[in-house]
């Protein structure tokens, strides 16, 4: 209802009708929106969380009351604020808080000084503010520039950016807030800022901020400690990352980095420890916040989210005895898995593989069912997912494919990323089924499901789960470049090029997706090594309809020699041949 009046206003104002909704007669004189109207219509927006409509009037308050030479005061700055705290975005906040450093006091002064009460305690009473509420009688003196509620906001809303290295604006908000305005930090904007740097994996940094509030005399809370904790678990997770990058660009990068003792004996056992400890560390920092939260000298008791984070550290830090162990000792203090807890718990079963493990998971989801009468506790795409990656690590693709299969049962949608961890499993290994991996790709690129075979095991997860595919169950799953990326290398790989080169022009046709040079060089390679020459020279001339010059590629621009020259050496025997022939008939002519 507001908006609409807004949108009256707004029609009244600029002779523009298109956008009024005619809540009142046209006849009817409308006033000109000002600050205090915007102001009113982002409160209610708030209120209702719709945080686009707030920054949406927010932007265009600010347009109108250009002209007018007005300023938004310091509520509907807040309210902006909110805005873009609760939609992650840090520029559009960083840019409301400049605003609000630039309040003036002339903006101010219009307001009736009468209207508010500067008397002790009613003054200490109020002063935080209710933000979503509008100035009135007892309220504060309007804001001069940002206050602790602004600088939260703003704190907060650059944690929850999507963007890289935006955690880094949070902290110097933080810095800014005590150094330039005089505003001490409190437990909320120091959390703000531990979150992020918790999805940045900077567990250093958290924990150097979680120093600093104890120095500053601020009492850390419990989703200060879980956001800590947090920080080491994806710091475990990146470290990890970034070792598993490097060894697949070099397959030898233990023994190319090893080096000689005394006794000219090879020794790779320091790079092991360099690298383990680099996992390893983050989540002994997290395990050490852990046992000090239960010990006596903390007032904090760890919740479930806290033993949450925990557990997903011991599974980042490939701990997965540690992770079980967790889950038990929450239990015995009274408190009750979540699918967050299980989630992280088959995480952990599956950095390192281990179907064991994963299949222990599963039984312990059907016990907590049974044991409170009620099914709340399934598998949903997390859980499924880690499974079949784990499945996928120990070698067993049969299994993973019986687990998506369980998965599409149960009415989950697997994205493209479960369906290319069954695919590579099948791909892998001394005895590659490509038969089935392309079994596996149809059934993602169907509207519908229809029955499929599977060998293996089911026993794996318990026969609680059915194993009977529903055959009016959507997918609408769409490959992506790395589905075409696994088949076309295994497929080439395999000496299997026909096929490897109609999922190319699958990839591009039907996809959407231009093939990458490397996927050309296989696929040419693999017809080279089967003796194809010209269909290996046709591929490289499609090439050119990707953008690509075969000449350019060292690899492709060989096999082109090669081929030609085989395609000459093919053609000369023909020549040979069939010049043999035509003076065997011309002797034989001779001689009738």
């Amino acid at each position: 209802m507001a908006v609409r009046l807004l949108d009256e206003m707004e029609a009244s104002y600029t002779d523009d009708t298109t956008t009024s909704t005619l809540l009142l007669p046209p006849h009817v004189s409308k006033p000109n929106p000002d600050q205090v109207t915007y102001g009113t219509v982002m409160a209610a927006c708030e209120r209702s969380k719709q945080w686009k409509e707030v920054l949406r009037f927010a932007k265009k308050s600010l347009m109108i009351q250009k002209d007018l030479n007005l300023q938004m005061d310091g509520i509907a700055l807040t309210s902006a604020l909110h805005a873009c705290q609760q939609l992650g975005y840090a520029d559009e906040a960083i840019y409301y808080l400049d605003l609000m450093k630039r309040l003036s006091s002339s903006s101010s002064s219009s307001c009736n000084d009468d209207d508010y009460e500067h008397n002790g305690e009613n003054e200490q009473k109020e002063s935080h503010r209710n933000t979503r509420g509008r100035q009135r009688k007892g309220a504060r003196k309007p804001l001069q520039g940002p206050d602790e509620v602004a600088y939260r906001l703003a704190i907060s809303a650059c944690a929850r950016s999507r963007e890289e290295g935006r955690y880094k604006d949070g902290i110097q908000l933080l810095n800014e807030m005590k150094k330039d305005w005089n505003l001490k930090p409190d437990v909320v904007a120091y959390t703000a800022a531990i979150a992020g740097c918790a999805d940045a994996g900077e567990y250093q940094i958290a924990l150097e901020l979680l120093q600093r509030m104890k120095e500053e005399e601020v009492e850390p809370n419990v989703v200060t400690y879980s956001a800590v904790i947090g920080a080491c678990a994806t710091a475990s997770a990146k470290a990890a990352t970034r070792i598993q990058d490097d060894d697949d660009d070099d397959d030898t990068y233990l023994v190319d980095s090893s080096w000689d003792d005394e006794n000219g004996n090879e020794n790779t056992d320091n790079d092991d420890y360099d690298k383990n400890n680099e996992i390893q560390k983050p989540l002994q920092k997290a395990l050490q916040l852990l046992s000090y939260m239960k010990s006596s000298q903390s007032n904090v008791t760890p919740n479930i989210v806290t033993y949450n984070a925990a557990i997903r550290a011991c599974a980042e830090g490939q701990d997965l005895i540690g992770a079980f162990e967790l889950v038990d000792e929450l239990i015995a203090c009274g408190l009750k898995p979540t699918i967050v807890t299980y989630g992280s718990l088959m995480t952990a079963c599956e950095r390192v593989g281990s179907v064991e493990a994963a299949s222990n998971v599963f039984k312990r989801m059907r016990t907590q069912n049974d044991e409170e009468e009620e099914e709340e506790m399934q598998p949903n795409e997390i859980i499924y997912g880690a499974a079949i990656s784990c499945c996928r690590k120990a070698r067993q693709p049969d299994r993973a494919f019986l687990l998506l299969r369980r998965m599409i049962k149960d009415g989950l949608f697997p994205n493209a990323a479960t369906f290319n961890t069954v695919i590579l499993a099948h791909t892998e290994g001394k005895k590659p089924n490509l038969d089935q991996a392309i079994l596996i790709y149809r059934l993602m690129k169907s509207q519908k499901l229809a029955a499929a075979s599977s060998s293996g095991s089911t026993s794996f997860p318990p026969s609680s789960f059915s194993t009977e595919f529903n055959t009016t169950t959507p997918i609408f799953c769409k490959p992506n470049r790395q589905t075409y990326n696994i088949l076309i290398q295994s497929l080439s790989s395999n000496r299997r090029p026909e096929e490897a080169e109609l999922f190319l022009r699958k990839m591009r046709l039907e996809d959407g997706f231009v093939p990458d040079v490397d996927l050309y060089t296989v696929t040419v390679t693999a017809y080279e090594r089967n003796g194809q020459p010209m269909k290996a020279l046709r591929l490289m001339e499609s090439m050119r309809e990707d953008g690509y010059d075969f000449y350019e590629a060292k690899v492709l621009n060989e096999a082109f020699k090669k081929a030609v020259k085989l395609v000459n050496v093919v053609g000369r025997g023909f020549s040979s041949k069939a010049s043999n022939t035509t003076e065997s008939s011309s002797s034989s002519s001779s001689s009738s």
